[in-house]
């Protein structure tokens, strides 16, 4: 994904509507937890909708973040393994 696509995106999650900011989470979860996008600083967009107005957007957030820890546990581990094979 381009980068500027991805700068605009992120832009969205501050937006005044709760229905775009949901929205934009939404595709963005998508992305990132199906390696569309790779997550870096921009993160922190993200992180900030966890104190949003809105309890669906901060519970979908929530929800974002649980499942990217259980995606990146499972990476470790697979290296890990992988290291023990050899």
């Amino acid at each position: 994904m381009d980068v500027d696509v991805a700068i605009l995106l992120l832009c969205r999650l501050r937006d005044e509507s709760s229905h775009v900011r949901k929205n934009t989470l939404m595709v963005l979860t998508h992305l990132i937890l199906n390696d569309m996008v790779k997550v870096k600083g921009q993160i922190s967009e993200m992180a900030t909708c966890l104190e949003d107005k809105d309890s669906r957007i901060s519970d979908l957030t929530k929800l974002f973040f649980l499942e990217l820890s259980k995606k990146v546990r499972k990476s470790v581990y697979q290296i890990r393994s992988l290291n023990e094979a050899f």
